[in-house]
């Protein structure tokens, strides 16, 4: 009898253990999703427009991408951007001018779109920048949050308003990064 008693003993010690184990593997599988869908954010760094330098001590705001359902919510905030030789608009709520930039998800490094441009990155609605170089911005992207993670938010000043993506001087850039 005690030899039965000591496998049951045994045995429930065995499945309780399986069961917290079970417990760890699924929590750690969770904690893993939800780092590579949880927020990601893109610290924008000002570019010289002169000498494309990156400038990575002066950030010009930020980017934060968040999932929603089936798309994923992009949030850019800028300040500080020259309005330097823009064709003015008038702002949508009729309180002044705006002045637009073009905002691309890039799959290279800001050198990278510095130097050669950024050919075939994802446009964005353009930012509206006030007179101050102060922008918001709310749109979707269509790449998933585990596809963003090393890509770069690019701020583009057009050659012209409703330019091509890709062409004009880039204002700022930051890599896309976990919180």
């Amino acid at each position: 009898m005690r030899g039965i008693a000591r496998l049951r003993s045994f045995s429930s010690f065995v499945a309780v253990a399986v069961g917290f184990w079970l417990v760890c593997v699924a929590g750690a599988a969770r904690a893993q999703d939800a780092k590579a869908t949880g927020p990601l954010r893109a610290v924008l760094q000002a570019v010289n427009p002169t000498t494309g330098a990156i400038n990575k001590d002066q950030s010009r705001g930020n980017a934060t991408f968040t999932s929603s359902g089936d798309h994923v919510q992009v949030v850019v905030s800028v300040n500080g951007l020259s309005v330097a030789g823009s064709e003015e608009g008038a702002d949508a709520d009729g309180t002044g001018n705006s002045y637009p930039r073009v905002v691309e998800i890039f799959s290279g490094t800001c050198e990278a779109a510095v130097k050669s441009g950024t050919s075939g990155a994802e446009r964005l609605p353009d930012i509206e920048l006030r007179s101050d170089g102060s922008g918001n911005l709310e749109a979707t992207t269509k790449t998933p949050m585990a596809k963003l993670v090393g890509q770069t938010v690019v701020i583009i000043h057009p050659r012209k308003p409703g330019g091509e993506a890709g062409t004009g001087k880039i204002n700022a850039c930051g890599v896309i990064r976990g919180k």
